[in-house]
This record gives C-alpha cells, sequence and structure tokens, in this order.
C-alpha cells in the first residue's frame, strides 16, 4: 500500500508539473556561447547607405546648413536661424523699445542708420506722425538689443564710450 501512494504521489507531481509547465511555458535556455556557437546579428542600414540626405549635410557658399534651418544674415555676418535669432536689428530693436517704454510695437518706426553685430544707431517715432520722433543708440548684451539711450537730448557721451566702448562712428554727430 505504501508504494501504491509513492507512486500516486510521483504521478500526480508529474501531472501537477505538466499543467503548470503548459500554462507558463517554462523554458531551459544555456546562457554561455561556446566557441563554436553561432550568433546572427543583423544590421540595419548605416545612414550613408540610404538616398536621403542627412541634415545638416548640406552647406551653401556661406558654409550655412540649409537643411539644418540656417541661413545666411549679411547684417550679423553669420549664420543663424530665423526663429531663434533675427537677421534684421530693426525688429529687435523695435522689439526693446517697446518693451522699454511699455509701447505697441505695431504703433512705432523704427529706423536703423548704422549697425554692425554689436551696436546701432538710428531713429523711432510714433506711427501716427509724420515729423518728429527721436535717436537711439543700442548695444548687443548677452546676445540682446538693450536700448542704451533714446529721445531728444544729448547722451551720455563719457559712459557711451567708458562702459559701452561704442565706436567712434556710431557717436559722429553726437558726441564730437
Amino acid at each position: 500500500m505504501k508504494n501504491v501512494l509513492i507512486v500516486f504521489g510521483f504521478i500526480i507531481a508529474f501531472a501537477g508539473g505538466y499543467f503548470i509547465s503548459q500554462k507558463y511555458d517554462f523554458k531551459v535556455e544555456n546562457k554561455t556561447l561556446s566557441k563554436d556557437s553561432v550568433v546572427e546579428v543583423s544590421q540595419s542600414p548605416s545612414p550613408s547607405t540610404t538616398d536621403e540626405p542627412l541634415v545638416g549635410a548640406d552647406v551653401d557658399e556661406y558654409g550655412c546648413k540649409p537643411s539644418a534651418g540656417y541661413s545666411w544674415c549679411e547684417s550679423k555676418k553669420k549664420c543663424i536661424r530665423e526663429w531663434e535669432e533675427s537677421c534684421d536689428p530693426q525688429v529687435e530693436i523695435a522689439r526693446a523699445l517697446a518693451d522699454k517704454h511699455q509701447w505697441n510695437i505695431d504703433d512705432i518706426v523704427v529706423t536703423v542708420s548704422m549697425s554692425n553685430t554689436q551696436f546701432a544707431r538710428g531713429s523711432v517715432r510714433d506711427k501716427s506722425s509724420t515729423t518728429g520722433g527721436g535717436m537711439f543708440l543700442a548695444a548687443k548684451i548677452d546676445n540682446q538689443w538693450e536700448i542704451i539711450f533714446d529721445g531728444n537730448g544729448a547722451p551720455d557721451c563719457i559712459l557711451l564710450k567708458a562702459n559701452y566702448s561704442f565706436p567712434q562712428d556710431f557717436l559722429s554727430g553726437i558726441c564730437d
């Protein structure tokens, strides 16, 4: 009788193990590779073998990369992305003047008469006015145009030369 119970126990254990293994799909895998093991590696095609050019792989006559969004800005003498940095200092200076005085940017007319990558000089007037207005001097500080002087009076020429290093040609007729 004891032998029958042992055999019956083995049958139940085997059957239970079988059904559990069917439900959970247990597998024993060899995790080590021998020298003779063959490993297949699939490789996707490299970007250089595709027909599409890589973004930034093209260069125009100025060294700008149009496919990466860069175009030449003559006034700044460099490649820029228009959505990151305006090429036209007039637009940026109009924004700076409007911010400084809480003006509506659509109500002013800004004319840049001289500019380089660091300094600008020009005039600003109300759009509804045919005369009047004032001058401005702006400097680029931390990649942003800042209005250093604006109005009809005389600027502090010592401050302009000492603190901002305005070039003399930008101050001609103002600080002689």
